[in-house]
């Protein structure tokens, strides 16, 4: 438990996955003094599907989507600045 509520700490994922095989698929942040590592969307995406859990499935399709958008807003602030 952290001041700032639970902290799920896991030492692997999806498939056997540690620290050093996601590191590359993570985005730093800065959160009220802490520094925490969070997977890409697309490594979240990856890992949910491999998980398959009833919670994962659930959100699969709104982080599908969010990554179509994210993707698309990529693509017309791309072709704005060519």
């Amino acid at each position: 438990m952290t001041r700032f509520g639970p902290l799920d700490r896991l030492e692997t994922i999806g498939t056997n996955r540690g620290y050093e095989d996601l590191i590359a698929h993570t985005t730093g942040w800065s959160v009220r003094g802490l520094h925490p590592y969070v997977l890409n969307l697309e490594t979240l995406i990856e890992v949910k599907e491999v998980l398959g859990h009833e919670k994962d499935n659930a959100v699969l399709p709104i982080l599908k989507r969010t990554l179509q958008e994210k993707s698309k807003t990529y693509a017309d602030a791309r072709s704005f600045h060519l």
